[in-house]
């Protein structure tokens, strides 16, 4: 999915948020190594009053939300954009993060009315 791409103009911040847009990457892959550098999380806290997971949570939370109302996917593939490996995992987390499943997500989304409402 295209991702609408905006600069902060503060590079450390448009850093973490191109790593976000690239999705998940291998574990062992060293530029992922900056997820867990402590000046980077202390930074990004400052920047945005989010911890670095936090941070992450909310970005995967909102492009599940994206792809649950803006296309159809099936939920194994929404899963696997959001960088989730299990379907119990991925639907719990929606389930806490939004309050329902992510197919009762997708119908709520649909119908929120707003503008650039999803077409059939």
């Amino acid at each position: 999915m295209e991702q609408a791409r905006q600069l902060t103009g503060i590079k450390v911040l448009d850093s973490v948020v191109d790593r976000l847009i690239k999705g998940p990457g291998p574990k062992k892959n060293p530029r992922y190594r900056g997820y867990t550098d402590p000046k980077l999380s202390a930074t990004i806290h400052k920047l945005t009053g989010l911890t670095l997971p936090e941070l992450r949570m909310h970005w995967h939370m909102q492009v599940a939300r994206d792809l649950l109302r803006y296309t159809d996917l099936p939920l194994t593939e929404v899963m696997q954009c959001c960088g989730y490996t299990s379907m119990p995992t991925f639907s719990r987390t929606v389930r806490r993060w939004w309050g329902v499943s992510p197919q009762h997500l997708r119908i709520l989304a649909r119908n929120s009315g707003d503008i650039g409402k999803y077409a059939r």
